[in-house]
């Protein structure tokens, strides 16, 4: 199993306004972390979780002491099939 992505794969890197941000299949559910408050904040894509708790974006059980990598570790680890993307530069 190669350590590399396919190009089909990897995610398109661009510039929107003064933000970066990452573009993914739209097949693919995406949580984008922030941060808010010093409570680390998901922000879902899923139309599931947004028809349930009526809203896109839920804070974590963490905090920001936690580094942004750790966080997205234990996100990514809870929804293996979605892509965890940073709403900042890290």
């Amino acid at each position: 199993m190669s350590k590399y992505l396919k190009l089909s794969e990897r995610k398109e890197f661009m510039h929107v306004g003064r933000r970066p941000r990452f573009t993914v299949r739209d097949d693919t559910e995406t949580i984008t972390l922030s941060h808010a408050d010093g409570i680390w904040m998901a922000t879902y894509s899923n139309p599931e979780i947004i028809e349930a708790f009526g809203c896109d974006t839920m804070p974590t059980a963490y905090t920001t002491k936690l580094d942004a990598v750790t966080v997205a570790e234990h996100i990514k680890a809870a929804n293996p099939n979605a892509s965890v993307l940073f709403d900042f530069i890290l």
